[in-house]
C-alpha cells in the first residue's frame, strides 16, 4: 500500500530513499526495509494488503501509514508461499537508533503478531537499513553471538 501525498507530487526520492508518511511535510526519508515470506498465495495476499499492514504496524508500534507494502511475489517456485517487501516509514528524516533497534529485534526474535490463521506462518528474510550503518553493524555482531 503506497500512498503518496498528492501535495508533494514535485518530491523526487531516489532509492533507497522514500517519501514521508501523510501527514508529515513532504520530503525524502530512510525507511527499514524488510522481506518476508508468508506462507499464502499471491493471489489471496493483494485484497489483505491493508490488514497485513495494519498487522506489522501495531507490532512494531508504529502508525498503519508507517507500514507500506511495497512489493509482493510468489516465492521461488512455492505458489502457497509469497514473498514480501515491506518499508517502514519513519516520521522523521530516519527513526532514531533505539527505535532502528527494537524494530530489527521484533523481527528477528518473529516478535510480529501476524495473524497464523489468516497469512500463515512469516519467515524473516531480512531487515535491511540503508542510512543506519553504524546501528546495523551493531545488531549484526549482537545478533551473530
Amino acid at each position: 500500500m503506497f500512498i503518496l501525498h498528492v501535495d508533494c507530487l514535485s518530491t523526487t526520492c531516489l532509492e533507497p530513499l522514500t517519501y514521508t508518511p501523510p501527514g508529515s511535510p513532504c520530503g525524502c526519508v530512510w525507511p527499514l526495509q524488510v522481506k518476508l515470506h508468508i506462507n499464502i498465495a499471491i493471489y489471496k495476499v493483494f485484497p489483505l494488503v491493508s490488514e497485513l499492514a495494519k498487522e506489522i504496524a501495531a507490532s512494531v508500534l508504529l502508525n498503519h501509514s508507517q507500514v507500506r507494502i511495497v512489493g509482493a511475489d510468489a516465492a521461488n517456485q512455492q505458489l502457497e508461499k509469497t514473498t514480501v517487501l515491506i518499508d517502514l516509514v519513519p516520521k522523521g528524516v530516519k527513526f532514531d537508533d533505539t527505535t532502528a533497534f527494537l524494530i530489527y529485534k521484533k523481527f528477528w526474535y518473529r516478535e510480529i503478531l501476524i495473524d497464523a490463521s489468516v497469512f500463515g506462518a512469516y519467515e524473516v528474510l531480512y531487515v535491511h537499513s540503508p542510512g543506519y550503518t553504524l546501528v546495523m553493524t551493531l545488531l549484526r555482531l549482537f545478533f551473530s553471538s
